[in-house]
């Protein structure tokens, strides 16, 4: 994982520092958490399109969801997860 960017976002969300820090595991399994939660947002997005033959015979609809595709693998490359979701 990006460590360098989770822990940046972590102080400016308040949770590290402080009385009120927050182990950096637990920072950890949250930002897995979204980031799960952004990727599956997409594809539920473009999944459908991809299945449908009839759609993917349409030019716009395949660089649609090449767009979908792009977006988790920049999502997963930014904060640094491999191929868990």
């Amino acid at each position: 994982m990006n460590t360098k960017r989770i822990k940046e976002l972590a102080i400016q969300a308040q949770l590290t520092g402080g009385v009120r820090a927050v182990p950096d595991f637990i920072v950890e399994k949250f930002t897995k958490l979204i980031v799960k939660e952004c990727i599956e947002q997409i594809r539920g997005e473009y999944l459908p399109v991809m299945e449908s033959k009839e759609m993917m015979n349409i030019p716009h609809w395949e660089g649609y969801t090449q767009c979908g595709v792009d977006s988790v693998i920049a999502i997963r490359e930014h904060f640094g997860i491999e191929n868990e979701y």
